[in-house]
């Protein structure tokens, strides 16, 4: 279990590349479809969605399992001593036509 993660995660950001976050300025332009993400400790994870929509789904240590074709990774990351979770966003894109996935990025509320 990763003790860190417990709670609730708000979507602030969708971007490319880990690197290319930055906490003052936004990326995504538009709405995100991933609007948050409740960890509990009995290794289930709850997705919101913008739709109005929740999904459960299955965690562990650095893995989240709601593809069927491979986990998406997480990771935490501080930035000026706030916590910051990137999540990869593994879809069909990566999972058919193997690109390389995005990343939402989430605050604790």
């Amino acid at each position: 279990m990763d003790e860190q993660v417990l709670g609730h995660w708000m979507a602030i950001d969708f971007v490319k590349t880990i690197e290319e976050f930055t906490p003052y300025r936004k990326n995504w332009k538009g709405s995100m479809f991933l609007t948050g993400l409740d960890f509990e400790p009995s290794e289930s994870v709850t997705f919101s969605f913008s739709t109005g929509q929740h999904a459960p789904n299955r965690w562990s240590r650095g893995e989240i399992y709601y593809s069927d074709e491979r986990p998406s990774r997480y990771e935490l990351k501080t930035f000026n001593g706030q916590e910051y979770l990137f999540m990869e966003w593994v879809g069909g894109d990566v999972t058919i036509r193997g690109q390389k996935p995005w990343y939402y990025v989430f605050k604790k509320e």
